[in-house]
């Protein structure tokens, strides 16, 4: 069914698969992120097992004859257990670390260490004083506004202290 070289095709097709899909060093914000990476981590440990039983023992074979087979064939199961669980480790050491995330934003966020950003503009609100429906252009209206008369004022300061 399969010969030497259609092995070492799938082999070389496999490790290209997996080279392409290795857990890269990606920032882990939060949890979520933590168990996506772990999960590809535990998959790639169980890809990287069962390509293993295919490819080592053909590949020591191929270099050292039958004393490469049993070669291979032992590097081949050890392979298979140890690289999934290599993966398992992977998963709960990136969950945890996807855990530690999480919590320190919500201790930076209770000890206001960090800055929240803005979703919009604030709402522009009239003369009147009438509270209406937001608006965005009345709303990047009022902060361009803002900021012209914030830049004379500060021109205006400038200028004025210089003369002193």
């Amino acid at each position: 069914m399969f010969n030497q070289e259609t092995l070492f095709v799938y082999s070389g097709i496999v490790n290209k698969v997996l080279a392409l899909k290795q857990v890269g060093s990606r920032r882990i914000t939060g949890v979520g992120d933590g168990i996506i990476q772990g999960t590809e981590a535990f998959a790639q440990g169980v890809a990287f097992g069962v390509s293993g039983v295919l490819t080592k023992p053909v590949e020591s074979a191929r270099q050292n004859g039958f004393l490469g087979l049993a070669h291979g064939l032992g590097r081949a199961f050890i392979g298979f257990i140890v690289q999934p669980v290599s993966g398992a480790l992977d998963f709960f050491s990136l969950t945890v670390d996807g855990i530690g995330a999480s919590c320190s934003k919500c201790l930076g966020a209770l000890n206001n260490k960090t800055t929240p950003q803005r979703f919009r503009n604030p709402r522009a609100i009239r003369a009147d004083g009438i509270l209406r429906e937001y608006s965005e252009k009345e709303a990047s209206g009022q902060v361009q506004f803002l900021l012209l008369i914030f830049k004379a004022v500060v021109r205006e300061f400038v200028i004025f202290s210089q003369v002193e």
